[in-house]
């Protein structure tokens, strides 16, 4: 989709942390048109124009459900472990140049092994994306920027419970690898996946859950309660019900949201009355991510820009979003200092206000 923003480029400069970002989700369109040619997969049109409509929102879908079969549409180039390094390598290249510092990468581990027919296993799969970010990480250094990426494997409840409990296995079998676990959708009734969570839980693994993006709020308090999430993504329907708004804020629990795409999905119908102004007024420990920008046709600073001209928001509001996002990062505590130090105290958004805001 096209928003006519006028800050983008102002915010690229901004240092970053982003929690919430699907691999899947991000592979970049000339990649996907080249994977395409290269693997000889053929294309969906035959036209350019027509090509970009498969893998692109050009409007809001109706729900995030009518959004899922272009949000998960690129994924086909993922037959050959070549492919999945070269968008790793792109992907965190390109936050790298966001002056994203911290990047939690999410992947389904059962998903994109399904998206090669076979031919590479998850444990492959997981070789493939390491050797991209380690090259997305050198090709960075090469352009002055520092960026540290972590992996969250993602559960895609549905997928089947078969899928979802070898997402799990995986990710205790590798839990040095992984950051944190993530459950996606439906969302709906939460409690049937409390025995997969428990797993996870009782492996020591971070916990984040997709809940309350497109349905009743309650499943975000359930996601707390009952599946140890200390983190929600997107969570934006909960400011519609007030006893869940306030448990949240209460338990301090992180909310992960992507204002880009909420409005792609259609969960929110204008970037002016995003809750995400609610959340931060209230006191929310709160993120700004990207979610799938390849899909949306946006880059992170897009969001950024959008909060700035929709919202009113600015640099102070962005720093102390970036502080609460670094907090609740499920790195270690060692990182988080060394970054707050490097790039997000209090010092460092003045040197930015003073280089960038005058």
């Amino acid at each position: 989709m096209h928003f006519d923003l006028k800050s983008t480029e102002k915010w690229r400069h901004l240092p970053k942390v982003e929690l919430h970002c699907h691999f899947e989700g991000c592979i970049p369109y000339e990649i996907v048109i080249d994977e395409h040619q290269r693997q000889g997969i053929p294309l969906p049109a035959a036209s350019d124009a027509e090509c970009r409509k498969a893998f692109v929102l050009e409007k809001p879908a109706k729900n995030l459900e009518d959004a899922l079969p272009t949000l998960e549409r690129g994924a086909i180039i993922f037959e050959e472990a070549r492919a999945i390094t070269r968008v790793a390598s792109e992907v965190v290249f390109r936050k790298a140049m966001e002056n994203v510092k911290l990047l939690e990468l999410r992947y389904c581990p059962p998903f994109v092994e399904s998206k090669s027919k076979g031919k590479i296993s998850m444990e492959d799969v997981l070789v493939a994306i390491q050797e991209g970010i380690t090259f997305g990480i050198n090709r960075a250094r090469e352009q002055d920027k520092e960026i540290h990426v972590f992996l969250i494997a993602s559960g895609l409840a549905a997928l089947g419970s078969e899928s979802l409990q070898k997402a799990v296995d995986f990710v205790i079998r590798h839990k040095k690898d992984f950051v944190a676990f993530d459950l996606c959708g439906p969302e709906k009734d939460l409690n049937q996946y409390d025995k997969y969570l428990n797993q996870v839980h009782d492996a020591g693994i971070g916990v984040t859950i997709h809940a309350a993006e497109s349905t009743e709020p309650k499943n975000a308090q359930i996601a707390v309660e009952k599946l140890h999430a200390k983190r929600i993504g997107h969570g934006i329907k909960v400011v519609q019900d007030a006893a869940v708004f306030e448990y949240l804020r209460q338990h301090n629990i992180h909310l992960e949201i992507s204002p880009i795409s909420n409005l792609c999905t259609g969960e929110v119908k204008a970037a002016s009355e995003h809750p995400i102004a609610k959340f931060h007024k209230d006191g929310f420990s709160l993120s700004i991510n990207s979610d799938d920008p390849a899909c949306f046709g946006s880059c992170l600073s897009d969001d950024y820009a959008l909060i700035h001209e929709k919202c009113g928001f600015g640099t102070a509001d962005f720093f102390q979003i970036n502080r609460s996002a670094l907090q609740a990062s499920f790195v270690s505590q060692e990182l988080k200092n060394t970054l707050l130090q490097e790039y997000f105290s209090e010092e460092k958004e003045k040197e930015w206000i003073f280089t960038f805001d005058y």
